[in-house]
């Protein structure tokens, strides 16, 4: 099922930046999961690597995922501030 970037926002509004932090782990460990999109090396780390379409994948899911990061970093800074203010006013 592909959502777009409006529906992205919508289902994240409600989730908090720490939890984005998880989402985007399980997001790109997930990439990494599937062979065509990232050689996984035996050896090590380091000879592993991303194939092209990992890459085009990678950059897709960021490009996706920087909106409803920032939104949720607005929501969390106007949260914030909201609640200082009723802290100030109820002194």
């Amino acid at each position: 099922m592909q959502f777009t970037r409006l529906q992205l926002l919508g289902i994240f509004k409600l989730v908090k930046p720490a939890a984005l932090q998880t989402v985007l782990y399980n997001g790109i460990t997930g990439l990494m999961r599937d062979p065509k999109f990232y050689r996984y090396s035996p050896v090590g780390a380091r000879y592993s690597a991303w194939t092209p379409e990992g890459k085009e994948a990678l950059d897709d899911y960021l490009f996706e995922m920087c909106p409803i990061i920032d939104q949720a970093e607005r929501d969390e800074l106007i949260k914030r501030a909201e609640e200082m203010t009723l802290a100030v006013l109820k002194k």
